[in-house]
């Protein structure tokens, strides 16, 4: 019992974990702070239009088609090309993050062991609608699914999901 508290002591203390966890969280909070409210606070109050902004046009988001080149049975190591057309209404197509949300489904039908891809925004056909574009490549054997979401994207915006704004294909 000694030779282990004395081996791991060491290793599992709590300056240890006060230190990581300032070093993780505390100082990177401070940093993004100090960054946000340079210059007379001119990102944070944009950041905080943005959010008003996306949240009151949210709901006009619209997937108008999600298409795979997938045609019969895949083999490991296939790769699959899906294309995505959203109405984005007002907002820009540059403020969202199209992603495929890709794995092998359970005995439910569930994505799990899942593997998520963001698509790229291609040249912009209508100023209303935006393509979408990306790929994944099949793992393993068995039943495999995927299925398309929106997130918002801001490059101030620390989490994606933290707005609680997502739009499921």
């Amino acid at each position: 019992m000694k030779e282990s508290i004395s081996t791991l002591a060491s290793i599992y203390n709590t300056n240890r974990m006060v230190r990581e966890y300032c070093e993780r969280f505390y100082i990177q909070a401070h940093d993004r702070a100090t960054d946000l409210i340079f210059d007379d606070n001119t990102r944070i109050k944009g950041l905080a239009w943005w959010k008003v902004h996306i949240r009151a046009h949210w709901k006009g988001l619209r997937l108008d088609s999600v298409e795979s080149d997938i045609d019969g049975e895949l083999s490991d190591g296939a790769t699959i090309a899906i294309r995505v057309c959203l109405f984005t209404g007002k907002i820009k197509p540059e403020d969202v993050n199209v992603q495929i949300y890709e794995g092998s489904l359970d005995p439910m039908g569930q994505i799990a062991h899942l593997q998520i891809v963001e698509m790229n925004l291609e040249p912009d056909p209508s100023s209303n609608s935006a393509e979408f574009t990306g790929s994944v490549t099949c793992r393993g054997s068995g039943r495999h699914g995927f299925t398309v979401r929106v997130l918002p994207h801001q490059a101030d915006l620390p989490n994606p999901v933290s707005l609680g704004l997502v739009l499921w294909a």
